[in-house]
């Protein structure tokens, strides 16, 4: 080889052995590819579609940048004003994932948890496609019972309805685009966790029902899997006991944009 030959050999061999470290991705690079996963879901049916068009909202609420939305998953703006209505005013915890995403969509402008929880269970236990939950809900709202708000019904009531509960201003910067990615995230986090209920097991439930269930490795697993979730949440609550809030100005002023 010649001197040429090998140093440009030996560059590529020292290409090979010294990776490139990529930059860390910014909060909003995360909500960006996150989209975009949602967006080849969307083009290759990846999953069912209910669950595409929660998971479009859930992840649409933690930036509400409609424009970018647009652009990264394809649904015009009105559309994604729709879905983010609809994940806001079903929680997670409420979905019937057995129900239509349109049966969510009835119960979203309840003004109470309560009713929409009774009538999505009504609708599971009876069965009813969309159009028929919709008659029945009419006959109801005729005589007083699940009294609601205002239901959008364009797109400009969508986008005055989700402005108004989040105080959200389009048009910001990326730093405050992170910043409410970053909120938004906590706040679900916190969401979530306000929410878990563990089912009222008492000791002879255990005992009756666990030589039924596993064997003693099954056993094993699920108390380690238990015992992990246990030190993730407390390891979560000792994070947040050390964040010190002295810049209480700065994060105000985060916090109102």
């Amino acid at each position: 080889m010649t001197p040429t030959e090998e140093q440009e050999a030996g560059i590529c061999i020292r290409m090979q052995e010294e990776p490139r470290v990529a930059a860390p991705k910014s909060k909003f690079d995360e909500w960006r590819a996150e989209g975009e996963e949602l967006a080849q879901r969307k083009k290759g049916l990846i999953a069912g579609f209910w669950q595409l068009q929660f998971d479009v909202g859930d992840w649409l609420i933690e930036c509400e940048n409609y424009k970018e939305g647009e652009n990264i998953t394809g649904y015009s703006a009105s559309t994604l004003r729709t879905f983010v209505y609809v994940a806001r005013h079903v929680p997670f915890y409420m979905r019937n994932a057995s129900l239509p995403w349109g049966i969510h969509q009835l119960v979203a402008p309840f003004k109470s948890d309560d009713d929409k929880a009774l009538f999505l269970q009504s609708v599971a236990q009876e069965g009813w496609s969309v159009s028929t939950a919709r008659a029945h809900l009419m006959k109801a709202q005729a005589n007083g019972l699940f009294k609601s708000s205002v239901a959008p019904k364009s797109a400009s009531d969508y986008t005055t309805q989700n402005n108004a509960d989040k105080g959200v201003e389009q048009g910001c910067d990326k730093d405050e685009m992170e910043a409410f990615v970053s909120k938004s995230r906590l706040r679900q986090t916190i969401d979530r966790m306000r929410h878990w209920k563990p089912s009222p097991i008492d000791d002879e439930d255990l005992a009756r029902a666990m030589p039924l269930m596993w064997s003693v490795e099954e056993k094993t697993s699920v108390v380690k899997f238990l015992r992990r979730r246990a030190e993730e949440l407390l390891n979560f609550a000792e994070r947040m006991e050390a964040v010190p809030l002295d810049n209480q100005a700065k994060a105000a002023e985060q916090g109102a944009r």
